[in-house]
């Protein structure tokens, strides 16, 4: 990814590439940027639809790869908003996005190469649920799309993160499902859901719940915290196995 961003010193906090090109997955900085970068290339009627970067983000860190990550929807369809981007090396980046998006006929004036150039991609009416979990290289070529897995997603705004576990030898994906109160855990090749933690649509502040997860991280150890929620305001420590050993927090009264 050394070709997509420059100058991620001042923002990966200590967490460098290798001298071997390697990039540390643990370096989630950016993540949210890849997403951003991600979105920008869509397929519009077979076409691709370049446009000036420059004019429409303001200073920063990062040299934008423009249409970096190659189309993959049908004609006539963008992807849906891209909430979760999970590096796990140069040339396998995982992508969680909520489905596609059907253009609009005739296209509006203003329309720049993606949807969030002519309105809100979050939570479109016209998402249709696929292709949610990819798998891409470093030139955004789409090399897995774990269509068999979009079942999961029908119903909700799709998956909200993706992660792995640096500590995990067996590489399992953490997918948070936020609207369906549950975390999926799949193999790192995607055939197999091996664990679901929470009930699907059901949100509970207890041992066994959640009420719409946001986020996981790791701990050295291989225990598991789960940022629990929208609807709880807690924290959920579980172990490797994914049972529950204890939770904390509360909602707060100031702003935030």
């Amino acid at each position: 990814m050394q070709h997509v961003f420059r100058q991620l010193d001042t923002v990966t906090s200590g967490w460098k590439n290798g001298r071997d090109g390697k990039v540390n997955v643990r370096r989630k900085s950016i993540l949210v940027l890849a997403a951003a970068v991600a979105a920008i290339s869509i397929s519009l009627m077979g076409q691709q639809r370049p446009f000036s970067v420059a004019q429409k983000i303001g200073p920063n860190d990062y040299d934008v790869a423009p249409n970096w990550a190659l189309p993959y929807p049908k004609d006539g369809y963008a992807w849906g908003s891209v909430p979760g981007v999970f590096l796990e090396s140069d040339d396998r980046i995982f992508v969680a996005s909520r489905g596609e998006i059907k253009l609009p006929i005739p296209l509006p004036v203003g329309y720049l190469g993606f949807f969030g150039s002519i309105r809100s991609a979050l939570n479109a009416p016209e998402n249709e649920v696929r292709g949610c979990l990819r798998v891409l290289d470093s030139n955004g070529k789409v090399l897995e799309t774990w269509s068999q897995w979009d079942k999961l997603f029908e119903g909700t705004n799709g998956p909200h993160k993706i992660r792995i576990s640096p500590y995990d030898p067996q590489r399992r994906v953490w997918v948070v499902g936020e609207t369906k109160n549950v975390v999926y855990i799949f193999s790192n090749d995607g055939k197999q859901l091996l664990q679901t933690l929470g009930e699907e649509g059901v949100a509970a502040d207890d041992e066994r719940h959640f009420g719409r997860p946001q986020d996981v991280d790791f701990l050295p150890d291989g225990s598991v915290l789960v940022a629990d929620g929208l609807t709880n305001s807690r924290v959920v420590k579980l172990d490797r196995n994914g049972r529950f050993v204890a939770a904390w927090g509360s909602r707060g009264s100031a702003d935030g």
